[in-house]
């Protein structure tokens, strides 16, 4: 071989070797520009059922608002049943997901005595389900004379909240009964959700949480800072939210700038939905306080503890105050509607999101 063929050689395995190269780079580029999480951007107001239809290639929307209730009152177990019926009504009429976590009392409640709205809830693709603990439960921290948990070992304690969260729970003493109920017999009623969980206790919460998750939960509900979309603690994912909004704080205010300062203050991480929740409770809309605050945190209460006495009802809220706090949320649905640049999603599109 001469040198020339040999040089034209060498130069040509050259010329390959480099083109390889930077195809290589290219696709790798490409990769990397495509490795973050996506989901269909759905514009709030056009949600619903959607979220269960699959993944498209669009970038994901950059602030993503959430409601959520927390429904608890005993006291008035009516109205609550009166306030999710028209919350229901109202998210369907914006299209706008609602996430509605129940106590144990509360699980009961609607399920057995509000069989129809309770299937209504159960079968609109809108509506998410949850859990939270409240007094009495005797590992909620508020409960007045409460046991404790300090002194149970790590298995002494998940059986101890196992047995709670599968058995009914007696509002006077704070006992277990013999019949289903807690966490375990919401999963029973409604079979195979993402659902998210609201518990404290002691400093083991990944301890506790992994009772829930063997009990079929699938995200943990609490503040602890900024908590980001694929962040966990123990074996839950966290629900993400960057910003809070207290509704129930703020039925005073203009519910459009509530919204803007709560998404203009919240921080954002490139490729990672911003995640504004909205939160009310249920009496919120009717009572001046909630039935477990005015039953356990009572002078009455903590003086005493167990047996508790259920007749300290709150007072209920004028019928004026009622229409400007249902205006007010009604206000903030129709803000978040009508803004083309926010997206709502239920839990189980958050789920999707880290599939």
């Amino acid at each position: 071989m001469n040198k020339v063929t040999e040089t034209v050689l060498i130069l040509g395995s050259a010329l390959i070797a480099v083109a390889l190269i930077v195809f290589g780079v290219y696709i790798l580029n490409a990769h990397d520009e495509n490795v973050e999480v996506i989901v269909e951007e759905v514009p709030a107001g056009e949600q619903g059922a959607r979220d269960d239809e699959g993944l498209s290639e669009k970038q994901v929307p950059e602030t993503i608002v959430t409601f959520t209730i927390n429904t608890q009152d005993f006291s008035y177990p009516e109205k609550s049943a009166e306030t999710l019926s028209q919350l229901l009504e109202l998210h369907e009429t914006y299209n706008i997901p609602l996430s509605i976590s129940f106590t144990h009392a509360m699980i009961d409640y609607y399920s057995q005595e509000q069989p129809e709205l309770w299937e209504r809830l159960a079968n609109s693709p809108l509506m998410s389900f949850g859990y939270h603990i409240r007094p009495p439960l005797p590992y909620h921290s508020s409960t007045p004379h409460s046991p404790g948990t300090e002194s149970l070992t790590d298995e002494e304690l998940q059986d101890y909240i196992l047995s709670f969260e599968t058995h009914g729970l007696d509002l006077e003493t704070g006992i277990s009964t013999q019949e289903p109920g807690g966490f375990g017999l919401l999963v029973d009623l409604l079979g195979d959700r993402p659902y998210t969980v609201g518990v404290s206790v002691d400093d083991r919460l990944r301890k506790v949480l992994e009772v829930y998750a063997d009990l079929g939960a699938a995200f943990f509900a609490g503040y602890t800072g900024e908590m980001w979309l694929g962040e966990r603690i123990g074996p839950l994912h966290v629900r993400p939210e960057q910003e809070e909004i207290k509704a129930f704080e703020r039925t005073d205010e203009d519910p459009e700038e509530v919204l803007r300062r709560a998404i203009e203050g919240a921080p954002m991480q490139e490729g990672v939905p911003t995640f504004v929740n909205v939160k009310m409770h249920d009496n919120d809309f009717f009572a001046e306080q909630s039935a477990w605050t005015a039953v356990y945190l009572s002078a009455k209460s903590r003086r005493l503890g167990a047996p508790f006495d259920l007749s300290q009802a709150s007072v209920l809220l004028e019928t004026e105050q009622q229409e400007e706090i249902w205006m007010f949320y009604e206000d903030l649905l129709k803000t978040v509607a009508e803004d083309g640049d926010l997206a709502t999603m239920s839990v189980e599109g958050v789920q999707n999101l880290l599939k």
